[in-house]
């Protein structure tokens, strides 16, 4: 099988071909295209086994559907892809073929996003293309719309210099950011004193701030522009309303007993030496200041997690960072307090399955 074809030229064949409903769709998709849609070519013969809520559309050549025996063109396809079925099929190319595979939900929200900045355009909202951009930014994606379109209506637009520092480690803000357009680097100093060490590259979409919203305290990190570049910016409060409520799950201590009894997984973010004092039994430690770098690689998305911490401040952010990227996760409320250790069981020394 030759490999999959993914670019804004792809996009172009698409909307110059008048396939529906990418003739429909913004302009600005090529950013976000390859989240959701690809171009895959098949030789004669080669047989794909497509997902439930595929929709293909066959840009050319011709692909037989096993389950019907239906043989799938561009005429047929263009005006309206094939939905394949909630149980999935195999595609046999007929002669050598190109399709378009498209994830239906990914559809949907696109349309949506596009409904919506028209909508903003419309009734005279402030650069409305901006709004196309916070598509790309992670958190935006998973909120319903009517919190995005809210939310950007609270926010402010900053042009920022190359060499700004946007927040320094230690100073408290009331402020989240969304940076779209331009480069910055996150900074953090170490403990004891120790040399200050990159923690992240960021760039158009990118968002940061929220763990002292809602910790409430100062900045983990500093941020600094690499480049010229814009960003938006969000108040305390709306951010709280419209962006960490709806994504920000949180459950009792008799609802989380429940749940790890049911399979989710209890994942710890405080330090180690708090683990060590006591824990829950069978926790995965992953301190919360290391979370943003090691999740990819600590962490499984088939996983469900219950987060943890002695507060709920610090599980909450987690769960925020957790949700954006795509995991199922909730936090404990209020944290482990005494009646929290009591009856979810308490475990001491050594940790279980600590992560340095």
């Amino acid at each position: 099988m030759q490999n999959l074809i993914c670019s804004s030229d792809a996009y172009a064949l698409l909307r110059d071909g008048q396939f529906q409903p990418y003739t429909q769709l913004d302009a600005a998709l090529p950013n976000q295209f390859c989240d959701g849609v690809r171009l895959l070519p098949l030789r004669q013969g080669e047989r794909l086994t497509t997902l439930g809520g595929t929709q293909v559309s066959v840009l050319s050549g011709k692909a037989r559907l096993s389950s019907s025996g239906r043989t799938l063109t561009d005429s047929l396809t263009r005006a309206k892809p094939f939905m394949v079925s909630a149980r999935g099929d195999i595609l046999q190319a007929v002669e050598d073929t190109v399709l378009a595979l498209a994830d239906r939900d990914f559809l949907d929200l696109v349309s949506a996003w596009h409904e919506l900045a028209r909508h903003v355009q419309e009734t005279g909202g402030v650069a409305a293309e901006r709004l196309t951009q916070l598509q790309r930014a992670t958190p935006f994606r998973r909120m319903p719309l009517e919190c995005v379109e809210a939310a950007f209506a609270c926010m402010r637009a900053r042009q920022v210099a190359a060499g700004s520092e946007i927040v320094r480690q230690g100073i408290a803000s009331d402020t989240f950011f969304t940076l779209t357009s331009g480069r910055a680097e996150a900074w953090q100093q170490g403990f004891n004193g120790s040399a200050p060490h990159k923690v992240a590259d960021l760039g158009p979409g990118d968002t940061f701030g929220e763990e002292a919203l809602i910790g409430g305290g100062a900045h983990k990190v500093s941020v600094r522009m690499l480049s010229d570049g814009e960003l938006l910016e969000l108040p305390r409060m709306e951010f709280l309303a419209l962006v960490a409520q709806p994504l920000i799950q949180e459950v009792t201590v008799a609802t989380a007993k429940s749940m790890l009894e049911s399979g989710w997984s209890a994942l710890d973010v405080r330090y180690a030496e708090e683990f060590d004092e006591g824990h829950i039994a069978g926790a995965q430690l992953l301190p919360l200041q290391t979370l943003r770098r090691q999740a990819e690689t600590a962490l499984s998305r088939t996983e469900r997690y219950v987060v943890l911490c002695n507060s709920g401040k610090r599980s909450a952010v987690a769960t925020l960072i957790l949700t954006q990227r795509g995991y199922q996760a909730v936090s404990l409320k209020n944290g482990l307090r005494e009646s929290a250790l009591d009856l979810l069981t308490v475990q001491s020394t050594p940790p279980a399955q600590a992560v340095a």
